[in-house]
């Protein structure tokens, strides 16, 4: 039987507060000392429990992918609102998806900036995962069009959001309208990291290398 602490106030090695070692050789009292053993035993701050579906009340979807629901949910511990995004599991085995999943998870998890989609947690069921995340696309067909002042205010920020992202060595390569969500205050919040590519500190090249050529570098010079 492994004995926790609360069944014992000493730790193995250590000992009682009513006993102490002989005098030691100088003369002066030596001091108890814990072992090797009762270091390693010695308690850790309790870990915080991993998120779980029933902690959330889920509520009106707010967009649909080819594998994924994004649902607004409430945490019943704090009534705090989060945007959550439900991945069917068997969907993403079957279809391959799995690196994109993984992928999208760890670049998320490197950003921390006002114009990205935060992670705030992932946790999974035996059916499904949940990953914390409107549609800038969908103002734009509403109202047509953005004047001059709305664009360049929305380009400022996606400037800002993608000068951030290339500073952590993450290329995009699949911004649009869809992928760019406005948040309560009609800040952008780019997502959809699932096609992005993370550069090594060695690999990183210009904006002009082959996979991200604009179509006017492949122009014919005599045309």
């Amino acid at each position: 039987m492994v004995r926790t602490q609360t069944e014992s106030s000493t730790a193995p090695g250590v000992p009682s507060g009513g006993s102490r070692q002989g005098p030691a050789m100088d003369g002066t009292a030596a001091q108890p000392r814990a072992s090797a053993s009762a270091l390693q035993h010695t308690a850790q701050p309790p870990q915080p429990r991993k998120k779980r579906p029933e902690d959330f009340k889920f509520g009106k979807i707010l967009g649909e992918g080819s594998f994924s629901t994004v649902v607004l949910a409430r945490e019943l511990a704090t009534s705090r609102e989060y945007a959550i995004k439900i991945l069917e599991k068997r969907h993403i085995i079957k279809e391959n998806k799995v690196p994109y999943v993984t992928r999208e998870r760890d670049v998320m998890s490197r950003l921390d900036h006002p114009f990205f989609v935060k992670l705030y947690f992932t946790f999974q069921d035996d059916e499904k995962l949940y990953a914390k995340n409107g549609e800038l696309l969908k103002y734009i067909r509403k109202i047509g069009s953005f004047d001059e002042t709305c664009t360049r205010f929305y380009t400022a920020e996606m400037v800002s959001a993608l000068e951030y992202l290339h500073g952590k060595g993450v290329i995009h390569r699949d911004l649009k309208p869809e992928n760019i969500l406005l948040n309560e205050d009609m800040h952008i919040q780019i997502t959809d990291f699932g096609t992005a590519k993370v550069l090594s500190p060695e690999s990183k090249q210009g904006v002009c290398f082959i996979s991200y050529r604009p179509r006017s570098c492949f122009r014919s010079k005599t045309s």
